[in-house]
């Protein structure tokens, strides 16, 4: 194959989860060098504290947040099914840029159905802390390309939920689900969630919640952001580091003969 041609001549795979290392390239045989460079929010200042959070009081209703590119119409619905299941109980904020092609009309989409509402696109990172700030949870189950390679994916919702204190929802059985359950943090769901997700919100207490929030907290900040310092070791780790530098110097150094225009 093409690929496996190509990959012949790399010095080093980066890669955002270890699950495309496990399911693809280490069967095929992959053999140089490889890094993990996960989704992590960059926060150049690695002892800048985090801003408080203003989350919602705790209790219900319990505020769902799903953020991002929009495009899964399965989660959709899902959520769609709890909120208005659940009134009162449980209320959906959604955040983004919804997929034209799979929600062709989604504000009128939104606007009939309870317990769901859109405030729009954001800014990233400068509006991360707000937007994780103002819910509970976070959704991150994601069903689009589900015959492909997304049970393989680590989004960056997990990594933005957990720096800012929502407690993400994810499948038990997809890296996401593998990723928090390493770190005993978030709620871990069935496929498909709907009765478990369902009882869950049902008989959620105070105290519990206060628990999976407090699993969040523990998470090593050096698990979910990236800083300066992080960013220096991955360039140091770029085989053709010192070929770039050198390039760039002499270009630098060279005169400029040309004309200008």
């Amino acid at each position: 194959m093409l690929e496996d041609r190509l990959w012949q001549e790399t010095g080093l795979l980066l890669t955002s989860s270890p699950a495309f290392m496990r399911n693809y390239f280490g069967p095929r045989g992959f053999s140089a060098a490889h890094r993990l460079i996960e989704n992590k929010v960059l926060q150049r200042d690695a002892e800048a504290p985090l801003q408080s959070a203003n989350r919602p009081a705790i209790g219900r209703p319990w505020r769902i947040g799903w953020f991002g590119v929009l495009r899964c119409r399965k989660s959709f619905e899902i959520l769609s099914q709890l909120a208005s299941e659940l009134p009162g109980k449980v209320e959906v904020v959604l955040r983004g840029r919804p997929a034209p092609s799979i929600f062709p009309d989604f504000e009128a989409e939104v606007a009939r159905t309870p317990g769901i509402k859109f405030e729009g696109a954001y800014r990233n990172p400068d509006d991360l802390e707000a937007i994780y700030g103002g819910v509970h949870f976070a959704w991150a189950i994601d069903y689009y390309e589900a015959s492909q390679n997304s049970a393989w994916l680590l989004p960056n919702r997990i990594y933005e939920a957990s720096l800012f204190g929502a407690v993400p929802l994810a499948l038990g059985e997809v890296e996401t689900g593998r990723w928090l359950a390493a770190r005993n943090a978030g709620v871990l769901l069935p496929d498909p969630p709907g009765d478990t997700l369902r009882a869950f919100f049902e008989h959620l207490t105070a105290d519990k919640y206060q628990t999976l929030a407090g699993a969040v907290e523990g998470i090593p900040r050096s698990d979910l952001a990236d800083d300066a310092r992080s960013c220096r070791a991955l360039i140091e780790s770029l085989p053709l580091r010192r070929k770039i530098q050198a390039g760039i110097a002499a270009v630098l150094e060279t005169p400029f003969s040309g004309s200008a225009r």
